[in-house]
Parts: structure tokens; C-alpha cells; sequence
């Protein structure tokens, strides 16, 4: 197995009750230095069995395909997979501080100085928190109202969409 690459195996004849499937899974090896701010990008992929293919077999290939897109293109990764044929407005990384959050508020600064919309996803795609920010391009926002966790934040511009990661 390649390093920090890791697998989950769920057994679908496990006895669980329906929609019950429990998995054991595996990352790494990883070094987390106190202080530091890690990224982990996670992927859950399923694949059920076909006439053609048991669902391993094809769980394996799926995965496979998977992580070469994902070594090919890692900046545009998962657009295929959602739909995404042709975006033509670009895909830019925000960052923004302190991350994990300490406190309430974040910070970051927006290149282009126009009125923007952000949207808060919780991992399991929840919309957390939504607005719309000043022109202006150093911006604070609060978040008062989210839970602990981790999240995907999104800025949307006219000219671009800018993309991060929250811990909170």
C-alpha cells in the first residue's frame, strides 16, 4: 500500500440491519506537529456488486481510477464526480486564519474588492452558515453559531470562487 494512503473495508454480509453497515478504517502513517495545521482529504467511495463484477472488484477499480484523477489533477479533483464538466470560473484557495478557529471569528483576505457570498458546509454537506460579505478585502467573519467541527467554506465573486477548510 502506498504511504498516507489509507482503506476501509465494510462488510455488506456482515448480520448488521438494513442501512446498519459498520467499517474499520485506516490512515496514515502521519506525524502531527503540535500546533501545525494538517488537511486530510477524504474520500468515501461505494461500488455494488453487477452481473459482470462482484463489488469488491469493482470497488477496487473505482478506487483506483479515483486516485490517479486525484494525483493527475488534485487542485480540480472531485468536480468530475459531482457533475462538473466545464467550470469556467476559477477554483482558488482562501486562506484564512486562525485554522482550527480560536474563538469565535476568522480572518482572510479577498483580492478583489467587490461584494462577495459565502456558504459554510458541515462535513456531511449541512449548510452551516450563509451571508454576504462588504467589498472590501480584508474580512472577519463571525461564527458564532456553528459547532465544533470541521468545514468546507466557499466564497463566491464574480470573477472567482475561493475555497478552504474550517476547523472549529
Amino acid at each position: 500500500m502506498d504511504s498516507n494512503w489509507g482503506r476501509v473495508w465494510i462488510d455488506d454480509n456482515s448480520g448488521n440491519q438494513p442501512g446498519d453497515r459498520r467499517g474499520v478504517a485506516s490512515l496514515g502513517p502521519f506525524t502531527f506537529e503540535a500546533g501545525s495545521t494538517d488537511y486530510l482529504d477524504l474520500v468515501l467511495v461505494t461500488a455494488a456488486a453487477t452481473k459482470e463484477k462482484p463489488g469488491n472488484e469493482l470497488l477496487q477499480d473505482y478506487v483506483a481510477q479515483i486516485k490517479h484523477d486525484y494525483l493527475e489533477n488534485p487542485l480540480e479533483f472531485g468536480n468530475q464526480y459531482l457533475g462538473f464538466k466545464d467550470i469556467s470560473i476559477p477554483n482558488l484557495p482562501l486562506i484564512i486564519h486562525p485554522n482550527p478557529v480560536v474563538g469565535s471569528a476568522i480572518w482572510f483576505e479577498l483580492p478583489e474588492t467587490e461584494k462577495a457570498d459565502y456558504a459554510i458546509f458541515s462535513a456531511s454537506g449541512q449548510l452551516g452558515q450563509r451571508g454576504k460579505l462588504p467589498a472590501q478585502e480584508n474580512q472577519k467573519l463571525e461564527l458564532r453559531n456553528l459547532y465544533p467541527g470541521w468545514y468546507l467554506f466557499d466564497v463566491s465573486t464574480r470573477n472567482a470562487i475561493y475555497h478552504s477548510k474550517i476547523i472549529k
